[in-house]
This record gives structure tokens, sequence and C-alpha cells, in this order.
């Protein structure tokens, strides 16, 4: 996918400087798309980079809580003290990848829990959520905006408030895809914790969830709309029903 990227990008660049003719596209619509598209750099060029080194990860020393849990084919899991991030997270991609966790949570999660959210993580990797969440943050980011800064030109706005109308219209639709975007990582967050539950029990998940209350990690938010996940009631009720 990177490599797509960075022909895409080189061909909004090419367009950008008349190097290849778009003759249906005007100097300010270039300017506007060639913006949109940059700000997608760091997301599917430069980000990708850094997502699958392991460079500063030290391999996870758990013997029993490794021979307990079954990763996918190319997994490895590794350890990382980090301020930012005191979870657990998954770097790379389906076919290689790494779970990292925080030593805090190897310190005082126990195993049947530490299993729990290990198998959150496996789930996002096998649903190669990675990459599908870098695609429709682009869509909804990126892509989205271009569309409508490109209808727009085909739009003859003979009056102020038609273009006022339009202006509001593509506002909307634009916080919609993003509420959209947000929505989908919700739910994907939901789905893990099922699959992890069906590994485990969903006692032992729901106690996971309270454990990361407790430690900081899960920190419920009131502005769940634009949430990467749902809070912590919303969690719970979810493993009780599935």
């Amino acid at each position: 996918m990177r490599i797509l990227a960075i022909l895409i990008y080189l061909l909004v660049v090419l367009i950008r400087l008349n190097i290849v003719k778009a003759p249906y596209l005007d100097e300010n619509t270039k300017s506007l798309i060639f913006i949109f598209m940059t700000l997608l750099v760091p997301t599917f060029i430069i980000r990708p980079i850094f997502n699958k080194s392991t460079k500063n990860l030290v391999p996870l020393n758990y013997k029993e809580l490794e021979a307990s849990v079954a990763l996918p084919k190319g997994t490895k899991m590794y350890t990382k003290a980090s301020l930012l991030i005191k979870g657990m997270y998954v770097k790379g991609n389906r076919s290689k990848s790494s779970i990292v966790i925080h030593p805090e949570l190897i310190e005082k999660v126990p195993i049947d829990e530490l299993r729990f959210l290990i198998y959150h993580e496996v789930c996002h990797i096998k649903n190669n959520d990675i990459t599908k969440n870098q695609l429709f943050r682009a869509l909804s980011y990126g892509v989205l905006p271009i569309l409508l800064v490109f209808i727009s030109g085909f739009i003859e706005f003979t009056s102020m408030n038609l273009f006022i109308a339009y202006i509001v219209l593509a506002v909307i639709i634009y916080l919609s895809g993003i509420l959209l975007y947000f929505l989908r990582i919700r739910h994907r967050e939901l789905t893990c914790d099922s699959y992890a539950s069906y590994h485990t029990s969903r006692e032992t998940g729901i106690r996971s969830l309270l454990t990361l209350k407790k430690l900081g990690v899960l920190k419920d938010t009131k502005l769940v709309l634009f949430a990467s996940h749902p809070n912590l009631d919303k969690r719970i009720q979810n493993l009780e029903n599935s």
C-alpha cells in the first residue's frame, strides 16, 4: 500500500506542476488536492516505516504467558516502557506484526487477564485492522474533502447563497465521514473484545477492563463520538451480551 500511496502522490505532484495535464481541474482545485494529499503523506508513507520497526523493543520473557496463547504466524511479543502508551498495542501488519506490552502490565495484571488483552490484539492482527484503519482514515480525512473540492468545480455558483449552502453541505458531509470513521473503529474494539472473551471468558474480559481502568490505562471521555475506544460501560455491556 505504501508503494501505491507514493505513486499516487507523485501523480498529484506532477499534476500540480502541470507536467501531467488535467484540463478539467483549475489551478485552485489542483492546489487544494495537493494540500490534502500532502496531509496524507505521514499516514501512508512515513508512518508505515516506523510502524514495522522493532528497534528499542525488548523481547518478552514470560514463558508461561507465551506458552498459553496462540499467536498468528509472523507475530512476536515485546515489552517497552513508554510515557505515552501505558497499555498494549500492535505494530506492523497481518503478515509480520509485533504485540507490544508495557512492563507495568506484566507486573500488575494477572496472567489470565493478560491473555485476554493479548487475544484482543491478535484479533486486530487477524482482521488486518492496522491497514484498514489507515485506509479509512485517509478516506475520511483526505479523499472525502478532495472529492468535495472536485465536485465544486462542476457547480456554477450563481449566487452567494448557493455558495454558502454548498460550503455548509460540504462541512456536514466531511464531519459525517469523520464520525463514521470513529464509529467503525469503536465497533472494531468491541469485536476484538468479543474475540478475546471467546478464547478466555467474558468474566476474565470484564476483570481485565476493570484492571486497566484502575491502572489508568482506560479513561472514559465525554467526547464519545470522536473517541477511538468505547467507554468502559459499553465494553462491559458488550462482553456481558457476547
